[in-house]
């Protein structure tokens, strides 16, 4: 399982979790402190104001002060009643307890007939509870009281968690919920028709059964801001007359105690910093909530419990599956948004839903996921050093050793258990054959050089180290060797795997490996020196064609380190003028008339001194360098016939060596082409030499490459001749013009077999139609048989050594002038 699935697989597995948590939460109210005091917090923003129909009548401090200490005989509340009835209010309500019957009957008997009166007076019933161990208990008005009042309300107040009232119940009641509350009874009283509440969903849940006190119908206060509260009127100012008619008409009138310590005061969310509410100001928010119609409702608990489940797998889900660099805002956005829904359906339906437990749980998913990542990514970093470390030790596709592991194995042969045995390096490089299905096909390509390390596993003994140093090159380190034949033996065994025919992947595909070999202790001491020398073999081999295994020796390191003085003189030379073309002339073989040169190049080196073609010419061809040299002497030699030109010498011809490179590029005659063309060259006056070995590479290209030059009016010439493979058939494809005989036939003529094969070129390019060069010409016997045979052009040491241009163009000028030839001379 990768990283990615078990990431997954954890994160569904902490969803599920966290999300099976807050429904626990949830459904146990754990968290109800918390939530509590996020309700607090949002109640101020639906707060609504109070209704300008309520009016408190409060027995306050001036009262008390006025009429004497508390409690008042009853006969003073009839008189109040008395003088409100005359002041028309919608409904009295009076939260004082009555429970008890007054020493002088006279008293309730004038409160009843107030009442009666007034016949719109509600009095209240309260649940108490004498101790902690009894059962709850009803206490109702003295009947006389209770027959004169239009209804009686409960006045339950029930408290949360943190002794704060936040809600009340509309009905309540001993065994069965009958009572309407205090407020319920008083608008109940006050309208024509009772007032019917809308049904709530929660009543089910609400609704209990069996003894004691049972309530029905819960419902959240929605209280007013601390500054916006019911109007108070003192007690005393309405006995004595002394508040207008206006102030009391047609309003719901409260008569209950706000003096401390003669009434019940109890805690809100609406009282700054936590004081206390005289229990007729609570009262009369419960009116006024419900008088507005702003009462709010608390969710189902199985709703609860679900919503939160809802908004944690929501939440954590999304936390989860976005890049870990948005972790935090994703969280952040995420708890805001949890608590945007619980206040949205606190504004919009009233409905309240504890957003706490979907908060914590969100919350809790940050530093739990974070930390999941965070070892994850330890993990993911660890597995990656530890593949990096393997990759930088393995070949990736072989898993042989690389450089570096063998430079450590190298080391180790000062430790080698017998003092006096060898150890043999081998350097291979294994050269592939150009294949079609390989390049179309990587993973053939792949497959072989698995192959190859199979087959270097299968020739050594368990005990050699193989490495895979680049793509073609590998290492075999062979210790504890005895002496020198039982390291050329293993050399010949690597050989024979190597280059057995691997016949598969469709095809027979042949290798052609090059080893080079350097021996410990005998050619080095030093790992890296022997590594070296090893490399040296190696490419010796590579240059050698005929020598496929290479034992270092200090004349191989010798003419290396010479070839890689060569490179280094040679980088550059170009461009500070070393090189300098010579041109061999050229002659008729009957008139002996210079008609040509052939041109050659030639390097002068500061460092090296005057370096032969053959020495320079592969190095070139082999670095890369060949193309622009190749350039320059195309240019060089365009030059010089127009310099020739320029002085009346416009007959000669100038044959130009091409590179197999050079012949190669498709546009190279085109470039030629516009070369002459700003010479203002005849075409006809350069020709351009081919190696019979160049044309034979690639018949299809060669053959487009020479109508391309034909084209813009250049001969060809097809150089060497004799020395390759080409046959009849061959020669008829190319539009050739010159053929040139290779000088090992003209050197060798002395022998019949020779000469006969000579003699054979000769009749070959007559039938042909082409004109036939002989080079090497270096005596009058040699030159005399090609005239003889009617050999067209001369070319040799016995006409002219190679000459700078200068010369060639002095020996043009004595020729044209003194009309002498060449076979005269």
């Amino acid at each position: 399982m990768s990283d990615y699935q078990r990431s997954w697989i954890i994160g569904f597995f902490l969803v599920i979790c966290l999300a099976l948590a807050g429904f626990f939460l949830s459904a146990n109210k754990s968290l109800q402190r918390l939530d509590l005091l996020i309700y607090d917090l949002m109640l101020p923003l639906q707060a609504p104001a109070m209704s300008d129909d309520i009016v408190i009548i409060a027995i306050d401090d001036a009262s008390i002060q006025a009429l004497g200490r508390w409690p008042w005989t009853r006969q003073r509340h009839a008189e109040l009643l008395d003088t409100l009835l005359a002041l028309s209010p919608r409904a009295i309500g009076i939260d004082l307890l009555f429970s008890e019957p007054e020493n002088n009957s006279d008293a309730d008997q004038s409160l009843a007939r107030a009442m009666t009166e007034n016949n719109r007076t509600v009095l209240v019933v309260a649940p108490i509870q004498e101790t902690p161990d009894s059962i709850i208990i009803e206490r109702l008005p003295i009947p006389v009281l209770a027959l004169a009042a239009e209804a009686l309300g409960h006045v339950d107040v029930e408290l949360d968690i943190d002794g704060v009232n936040r809600h009340f119940y509309l009905y309540g009641g001993i065994a069965d919920p009958h009572w309407p509350s205090m407020a319920l009874a008083m608008l109940n009283v006050g309208n024509d028709r009772p007032i019917r509440m809308p049904p709530s969903y929660a009543d089910k849940a609400d609704k209990q059964t069996g003894t004691g006190w049972l309530r029905r119908h819960k419902v959240m206060l929605s209280f007013t801001s601390p500054e916006d509260k019911a109007q108070r009127i003192s007690y005393v100012d309405v006995l004595a007359g002394r508040v207008a008619a206006s102030a009391i008409e047609n309003k719901y009138v409260l008569i209950g105690a706000t003096s401390a310590g003669i009434g019940d005061m109890i805690s809100t969310p609406a009282n700054q910093s936590h004081q206390r509410m005289p229990g007729v100001e609570v009262i009369s928010q419960e009116m006024n909530t419900l008088l507005q119609n702003k009462w709010l409702y608390e969710l189902a608990q199985p709703i609860q419990s679900a919503l939160t489940m809802i908004l944690i797998v929501l939440s954590v889900t999304t936390l989860f599956w976005l890049p870990q660099r948005y972790s935090l805002v994703t969280m952040i956005v995420a708890l805001l948004l949890i608590t945007g829904c619980s206040l949205g359906l606190l504004l919009w339906p009233k409905l309240w839903f504890a957003p706490a437990s979907a908060l914590i749980m969100t919350l809790l998913s940050w530093p739990l996921w974070t930390v999941w990542q965070y070892q994850l990514n330890d993990r993911f970093t660890k597995k990656l050093m530890s593949q990096l470390e393997k990759q930088s030790r393995q070949h990736i596709i072989t898993g042989l050793p690389n450089h570096g592991v063998l430079q450590e194995q190298l080391h180790k042969l000062k430790n080698l258990s017998q003092p006096n045995s060898l150890a043999a390096l081998f350097v291979i490089h294994v050269t592939r054959p150009d294949s079609a299905i390989s390049v179309i096909d990587r993973s053939i390509s792949d497959s072989l050089l698995l192959t190859i390390s199979e087959r270097l596993k299968q020739a050594t003994e368990s005990d050699a180290f193989i490495a895979h140093l680049n793509e073609d090159d590998f290492a075999v380190l062979i210790m504890e060797q005895q002496d020198i034949n039982t390291i050329q033996y293993a050399a010949n065994r690597l050989l024979f795997h190597l280059q057995t025919p691997i016949h598969d992947f469709g095809e027979e595909i042949v290798l052609t490996p090059n080893i080079g070999l350097s021996i410990w202790p005998t050619d080095s001491r030093d790992c890296t020196e022997l590594l070296r020398k090893a490399h040296t073999a190696m490419f010796k081999s590579r240059l050698d064609k005929t020598l496929p295994i290479c034992i270092y020796t200090a004349d191989i390191g010798q003419e290396i380190e010479s070839r890689a003085e060569l490179e280094r003189a040679m980088s550059g030379a170009l461009g500070r003028g070393e090189f300098e073309i010579y041109y061999q002339p050229q002659v008729e073989a009957l008139t002996g008339r210079l008609v040509g040169a052939e041109a050659l190049l030639r390097w002068h080196s500061p460092e090296l001194g005057d370096v032969g073609p053959e020495s320079f010419i592969p190095v070139a061809e082999q670095s890369g360098l060949i193309n622009a040299i190749g350039q320059w002497v195309l240019r060089k030699a365009c030059e010089d016939l127009k310099l020739m030109k320029d002085i009346g010498l416009d007959h000669i011809r100038i044959a130009v060596n091409l590179s197999p490179l050079q012949f190669s590029n498709m546009t190279l005659a085109d470039e030629i082409a516009e070369t002459l063309r700003n010479a203002d060259i005849e075409p006809s006056r350069l020709e351009l030499e081919v190696t019979e070995s160049t044309l034979m590479n690639n018949m299809s290209t060669a053959v487009e490459a020479m109508m391309n030059i034909k084209k813009h009016g250049m001969s060809l010439a097809i150089d060497d001749f004799g020395t390759g493979y080409s046959s009849l058939k061959h020669l008829q494809l190319f539009p050739l013009d010159c053929l040139k005989i290779d000088k090992c036939f003209t050197q060798d003529l002395s022998r019949k077999s020779t000469a006969e094969i000579t003699l054979s070129i000769i009749e070959l390019a007559r039938r042909l139609n082409l004109r036939i060069i002989a080079e090497g010409v270096e005596t009058r016997e040699q030159a005399d048989f090609f005239r003889q045979h009617n050999c067209d052009e001369l070319q040799g040491y016995l006409y002219s050594k190679p000459i700078p241009a200068k010369a060639l163009i002095e020996l043009m000028k004595q020729q044209a002038s003194t009309r002498i030839n060449f076979n005269t001379q």
